[in-house]
């Protein structure tokens, strides 16, 4: 980071190295967005079939989100690969909306869903956490930032 970002705010899904600093904010459940039109009312309805023939529509692999759903998969001898890669959460709803698959999302609090778009909570994954991570001594500001994070994490967790 080398004074480059003085703080950012992520999925903490590995232990960073040791120069870098962490503090969680708040834990997101995972769910899947599934089109009202399919049939489908339950999670297990998707992960229980032999091989997934719904497309799944997520964030990159390398986002922890996905991370964290690919290796619950995987520890279940699951395969399900993305069909189609978006790079932002609002963007995957939309496309399960208009019929193109099965989105990959967190519980985001207060959030309501689109139209022609159920909601499935991945109960049984673990929620992926959210924070802030810095190197060295923050400076006020990040700390003000953090802190002022925390209190809003706080009131919606």
């Amino acid at each position: 980071m080398a004074s480059e970002v003085d703080l950012g705010i992520t999925v903490l899904d590995s232990k960073p190295p040791t120069e870098i600093k962490t503090e969680k904010l708040l834990d997101l459940k995972m769910v899947l967005q599934v089109p009202t039109k399919m049939k489908i009312k339950a999670v297990d309805d998707i992960l229980g079939q032999d091989r997934i023939a719904q497309t799944l529509i997520s964030l990159p692999q390398n986002e922890g989100i996905c991370r964290a759903f690919q290796k619950e998969l995987s520890r279940r001898k699951i395969t399900w690969p993305i069909g189609i890669e978006l790079n932002s959460i609002d963007l995957i709803e939309t496309y399960v909306a208009n019929g193109f698959g099965i989105g990959l999302s967190l519980e985001l609090p207060g959030q309501k869903s689109l139209k022609g778009v159920r909601i499935l909570p991945l109960d049984d994954f673990s929620p992926v956490t959210i924070g802030a991570l810095w190197r060295g001594q923050p400076s006020s500001l990040s700390q003000t930032i953090v802190r002022l994070l925390k209190t809003r994490a706080g009131k919606i967790s």
